[in-house]
């Protein structure tokens, strides 16, 4: 459900995740079991990945040059 909140409203989901990123960060090294359900809720600021600078890690390796 949050990783689709994060789809649909990107703005809100910024808002959230600025309150409760730090215990999704916390939660995958803890969490083994939900680890990967986890990383799809991380986000990172990069300027490689055009003009979104707020991106998940799929994004952010999609972004990222060859080599």
């Amino acid at each position: 459900m949050i990783d689709d909140e994060a789809k649909r409203d990107p703005a809100a989901y910024k808002k959230w995740y600025a309150d409760f990123g730090q215990f999704l960060k916390e939660g995958i090294a803890v969490d083994r079991d939900n680890k990967d359900a986890l990383f799809r809720l991380i986000r990172v600021n990069s300027k490689s990945a055009g003009p979104k600078t707020f991106v998940s890690l799929d994004e952010y390796v999609d972004a990222m040059k060859e080599g």
